[in-house]
């Protein structure tokens, strides 16, 4: 993952563990066989454009963590 305009290369699981612990929001994915299942989740900003980030789901129980690159065009056309 690159950060700070492309200068600074960094694991994922590093920003994760840097993140102050206000950044995680915890929610329901829904129910699941053993009860309701939840996750934390941040949200990151990486680009210096604004326009791409790391969404990242930490498992409580076990601090397990998965991580999607998300990103979008500055501007995008509406539908009418």
């Amino acid at each position: 993952m690159r950060i700070n305009k492309n200068r600074t290369v960094v694991q994922a699981a590093t920003v994760a563990a840097s993140l102050p612990r206000d950044t995680w929001h915890r929610q329901s994915v829904g129910a699941g066989a053993k009860g309701p299942r939840y996750y934390d989740w941040a949200w990151v900003q990486t680009g210096a454009d604004k326009n791409r980030f790391l969404l990242i789901r930490r498992t409580p129980a076990t601090g397990e963590l998965a991580f999607c690159r998300a990103g979008h065009r500055a501007r995008w056309p509406w539908p009418r």
